[in-house]
């Protein structure tokens, strides 16, 4: 075996257990502070992602709207339910029952067309669970660095 190969092995392997380490310390840390089961999280997640896509990616609605205490509704996207299922692979029936108690819970909100989006009354502005998924991403760039890890993988 190459050493160029070897290298590789042992990237891919420190790779894979820091990002397992990664996704468990973001989990836990979201299903403790929100009091969310995994799929809850996952629906959430989906869904939050979805709906914060404009004022995140466009440069002209970040500098309008990252700082501002409201959005207009119109930069907001909302996600039907079958494209949720579609997303995280979860069942059709599974997603209209969580996204009702999301509903419910007022984490989502609905629009006249049925699609949901992340209501404006719920943040994610927990400040320590912030800060710490900030440390989880700091150890998993750490736990890269102390084994000379080198990303991108060739």
């Amino acid at each position: 075996m190459s050493n160029h190969h070897k290298k590789n092995l042992k990237d891919e392997r420190v790779l894979e257990f820091a990002s397992c380490e990664l996704l468990l310390d973001i989990l836990y840390t979201a299903t403790t502070t929100y009091k969310l089961d995994l799929e809850a999280i996952w629906i959430v997640c989906c869904v939050l992602h979805n709906t914060m896509r404009i004022i995140i990616t466009d440069a002209d609605a970040a500098e309008n709207y990252l700082g501002a205490p409201e959005v207009p509704e119109n930069l907001l996207l909302s996600m039907s339910r079958r494209a949720i299922a579609d997303k995280t692979g979860l069942s059709r029936e599974t997603v209209r029952r969580r996204t009702n108690k999301l509903l419910d819970d007022g984490i989502l909100e609905a629009e006249p067309n049925g699609n949901v989006k992340i209501s404006q009354t719920f943040a994610l502005r927990d400040l320590k669970a912030l800060n710490q998924i900030f440390q989880s991403v700091g150890a998993f760039n750490k736990r890269l660095h102390d084994h000379k890890v080198r990303m991108p993988l060739d």
